[in-house]
């Protein structure tokens, strides 16, 4: 083989090895940038969840938060600085909750999922409660992380709060109605069945054997009242020398 078809045969080989190299970049940049893109929609999602969320460390250090969480738990007067680089075990809130214990344990492998947890005052003031997750992140059996999601549900608690509240109350009602209309029926009942009266006099005997005015029986066993008058028949008898149409 002469020096000059050694020489081409190089060149190809060249050629071809900066070809794939080319290739073999132009490869890596398009994963790059596909990865940068899935990075970016990862963060969007991240960013506007309608959720509080925390992601630390294997060591329990806050590595990320969002802004959601920020703008609700921090009321406006904290940032992200605030929280990322701190261990998540000593933020107030979760010490004032008594939950961090259950923090700790996602970051041994324990998932957390408690409901309704009061949080008596939250990282940027005021109080709540709050529906939390907790996700350990692995590395085949490794804990590598945690992620801590919190729904805020005061509004819905409080509202349940209210509606068991008047659900009370319309409990007492009904009790209070029952009773009373107890009393009525008790009443009529108490009116009902063979009264005894007198032929003449109309006076009516009661369960004791007394005789008693009918109007003073009625009186006592049930909520009537008697004004007195006189129907015509009486009066006639009794004013016999009135004019006929005085009545």
């Amino acid at each position: 083989m002469s020096r000059d078809t050694r020489h081409a045969e190089n060149s190809d080989d060249r050629e071809k090895r900066i070809r794939a190299l080319e290739e073999e970049n132009a490869r890596l940049a398009g994963e790059l940038a596909a990865a940068r893109d899935n990075e970016e929609q990862y963060r969007r999602l991240f960013e506007n969840l309608p959720v509080s969320v925390y992601v630390t460390d294997e060591d329990g250090i806050i590595t990320d938060v969002n802004l959601f969480h920020v703008a609700r738990m921090g009321r406006g007067r904290l940032h992200k600085e605030d929280y990322i680089g701190k261990p998540i075990s000593t933020r107030e809130s979760l010490l004032g909750a008594g939950i961090t214990g259950r923090f700790e344990e996602v970051l041994r492998g324990v998932p957390l999922v408690a409901e309704g947890v009061y949080f008596p005052r939250v990282s940027g003031g005021g109080e709540g409660y709050f529906n939390i997750r907790g996700v350990p992140m692995k590395h085949g059996k490794k804990v590598i992380g945690a992620i801590f999601i919190s729904e805020d549900v005061t509004m819905l608690k409080k509202i349940q709060e209210e509606l068991t509240a008047s659900k009370e109350q319309l409990e007492q009602l009904v009790h209070s109605r029952t009773a009373q209309l107890g009393e009525a029926l008790q009443r009529v009942k108490t009116l009902s069945g063979f009264l005894p009266i007198c032929a003449s006099c109309k006076k009516v005997r009661d369960d004791a054997g007394y005789w008693t005015q009918v109007e003073a029986y009625l009186r006592e066993h049930s909520e009537i009242e008697f004004s007195h008058g006189l129907c015509p028949d009486c009066i006639r008898k009794l004013y016999p020398d009135l004019p006929p149409n005085v009545e």
